[in-house]
């Protein structure tokens, strides 16, 4: 799939909706995403990486809303 993207770039096609209704038919892209993506608690982690940047620096701010 990486040399198909990169062969449909070289042809000075930058549009991502073109690029992906042009991959679409030969990937099932839907699979491929399921198979590479960690999405496990990805906000969980973004959390916790402010609060340790907050504690790790005092002028870093976070304001927490309900």
């Amino acid at each position: 799939m990486k040399n198909d993207i990169e062969y449909i770039v070289s042809c000075e096609v930058s549009d991502l909706q073109t690029i992906r209704s042009l991959v679409s038919p030969k990937y099932n892209l839907q699979k491929v995403k399921r198979q590479f993506v960690d999405t496990s608690n990805d906000s969980a982690k973004l959390l916790e990486n402010l609060l340790v940047k907050q504690h790790d620096d005092s002028l870093f701010i976070i304001i927490l809303k309900n």
